[in-house]
Parts: C-alpha cells; sequence; structure tokens
C-alpha cells in the first residue's frame, strides 16, 4: 500500500511537471508569434536593419557585416552590468582577430557625452555606435527590455540567438558553431 502511495505520488508529479513544461513552451510560442507581428527580433529570421556613427561619426549599417558573423551588444554607459563585460568583451575580441566576426556595439544612451566619457574610460571592444536620434527605434527593434542583451546574427544575417550569452558566460562554443557554417 505504501509503495503504491509513493508511486501514485511520482506519476501525479510527474505529470503536473509535464504540464507545466507544456504550458512554457506554449507560452515560449505565443512570445514569438507576438514578436513575429510586431516585426520585432525573431530567431531564424533576418536581423532588422539600422545605421548608426561611431564616435568618428563614420556611419556603419548591419548589412556592412554581411558575410561575417555578429556579435551585437546592445548597451549604455549608466549601466554597470555593461561596464562588467567590457574586459571579458576584449579578449573575446582578441581570441577571434582575424577571423569572420564582428564584435559590433550598439549604445542606446540618450546622452552622447556620458557615452562619448564611457569609451575613453574604459575603452570597450568592439565598433561602438550610438543610437543616436532613433527616438528608440532600435531597442523596439531589437526586443530590449534588459541591458546588457547580447545579440548573434549569421553570416547571412539571420537572428541566431536573441538573448545570447554573455562574453564571461562561455559564448565561445556558439561562435565556433557559425564561423563553420
Amino acid at each position: 500500500m505504501k509503495g503504491t502511495l509513493v508511486l501514485s505520488g511520482f506519476l501525479m508529479l510527474t505529470c503536473i511537471s509535464w504540464a507545466q513544461h507544456a504550458d512554457v513552451n506554449k507560452q515560449q510560442q505565443q512570445m514569438q508569434q507576438t514578436a513575429m507581428a510586431m516585426g520585432g527580433l525573431v530567431v531564424g529570421k533576418p536581423a532588422p536593419a539600422f545605421e548608426f556613427a561611431d564616435a568618428n561619426g563614420k556611419k556603419y549599417a548591419l548589412k556592412d557585416f554581411k558575410g561575417k558573423v555578429v556579435y551585437l551588444d546592445a548597451w549604455a554607459s549608466w549601466c554597470g552590468p555593461c561596464r562588467q563585460q567590457f574586459p571579458a568583451a576584449k579578449t573575446l575580441e582578441e581570441k577571434y582577430k582575424g577571423k569572420d566576426i564582428v564584435f559590433l556595439a550598439v549604445s542606446i544612451d540618450a546622452n552622447e557625452a556620458a557615452w562619448r566619457k564611457c569609451l575613453t574610460d574604459f575603452l570597450p571592444a568592439g565598433i561602438q555606435l550610438l543610437a543616436k536620434g532613433d527616438n528608440g527605434k532600435f531597442a523596439t527593434a531589437y526586443n530590449l527590455t534588459t541591458i546588457p542583451r547580447y545579440i548573434l546574427i549569421d553570416k547571412k544575417g539571420m537572428v541566431v540567438s536573441a538573448d545570447a550569452k554573455r562574453p564571461s558566460m562561455g559564448v565561445e562554443t556558439d561562435l565556433d558553431a557559425l564561423l563553420v557554417k
């Protein structure tokens, strides 16, 4: 009798676990459909286009990097966790120097002077751009609800990961897999 109760309890917990898992999958599918309906960032779809200038005024567009893997960092000067990733990002950029990968960072700072000061003080890795004057279009297109946010884009310009690992969290495996494709 006791064994039957234990087995019944186990089976009930297993069923609840599967039901919760199904609910999570359903929620993920609904979120993906909502993002698609909004024209936002969707894995397997083209990354939303943008064009911004660096600190010297040189303009860069995402399409300039077709044929390369893009590791996109969305950040801001006032974001402590963003700045904490700078050393790991520099190490990562050095490791992949000469490979078909570009480290592209877009700051959503509203204060250009603060962005420039951060570039001078911290010397972050990659091509540094400011989403100046876009009225939040970049943040909306890339579904930025938190930063730092890393996005992986393949050589064809398709989103591979809308929430990629941070430089300090072992993203190398993902980058290596994209470089061989």
